[in-house]
């Protein structure tokens, strides 16, 4: 628009400089005076005009800047209002991904602590029935022998020394079933802490989402940042899923533990 403002009024110069040409012109052929009297008359006339056109224009050209300057001015405060928000939610998203990543690595270091105390109890329990499997076979030959040597003295009272024995070692191996009880309450005590540290952090989680849901409603009005805000939702919803299934995972694991210490301390009331 201001360009088209300025290619009129360069016309309109250029009119008056070929109205001037003209007076030239009529002056160089001397004309008559009072012909010349009629050209200059329609030369002010023709001035006239054309200076209230030029202040028409003029006028134009100053309304043209002036909203050309506010509008730019405009732009400049709503750049700066978008920079803030900008700010804002990556600021909110960087607390949000600094949380999800401590919470993941808190969830996997439980997990490999819970696996590492789960591989030792199998093997203690393996350990704890190969032997006492053993300690009844022996119990039961020497058993035998007792009912064969019923009539010797002598080795009745050699196999009373080693059925003492075998009842000693069984008696060691109920105190060490014991210990191992003992460890398997520790476990259990360690993952009702993790469930509560992760009930904890879903807490947390719903804050930072209803956090998220605020600033989103606040400035709904710039459509610009909605997909960034709808990246977030979604990186929010795969976080809370994996996190519901590393919980099911956690509690499947509980559940598993549970039932070999429960089937162990059948096997040890059965021995």
């Amino acid at each position: 628009m201001s360009s088209d403002l300025e290619d009129r009024f360069d016309e309109l110069l250029r009119q008056e400089q070929n109205l001037e040409d003209e007076y030239n012109k009529l002056v160089r052929n001397q004309i008559t005076e009072e012909t010349a009297a009629k050209e200059i008359r329609l030369r002010e006339t023709a001035y006239k005009l054309l200076y209230e056109k030029n202040q028409e224009e003029q006028e134009k050209l100053q309304s043209a800047r002036r909203a050309m300057e506010s509008d730019r001015k405009n732009m400049e405060v709503a750049r700066a209002l978008l920079g803030a928000e900008e700010e804002l939610y990556r600021s909110s998203y960087e607390d949000y991904a600094k949380f999800s990543r401590e919470n993941e690595e808190e969830n996997r270091r439980m997990e490999d602590e819970f696996e590492n105390v789960s591989a030792d109890l199998r093997k203690q329990h393996d350990a704890l029935f190969s032997r006492n499997r053993s300690q009844t076979l022996e119990a039961d030959q020497i058993a035998g022998e007792i009912r064969k040597a019923e009539e010797a003295e002598e080795i009745n009272q050699e196999n009373a020394v080693k059925l003492t024995e075998v009842s000693e070692q069984i008696a060691a191996e109920a105190i060490r079933s014991e210990s191992l009880r003992k460890a398997s309450g520790e476990v259990h005590a360690s993952l009702r802490e993790h469930l509560q540290m992760t009930a904890q952090a879903e807490l947390e989680l719903n804050a930072i989402r209803s956090q998220y849901e605020n600033e989103r409603r606040i400035h709904r009005e710039h459509s610009a940042l909605l997909g960034d805000l709808h990246g977030l939702v979604e990186r929010a919803a795969t976080v809370t899923s994996d996190y519901t299934a590393s919980k099911e995972q956690l509690l499947q694991l509980e559940k598993v533990v549970r039932e070999a210490c429960e089937g162990e301390l059948q096997r040890d009331a059965s021995c």
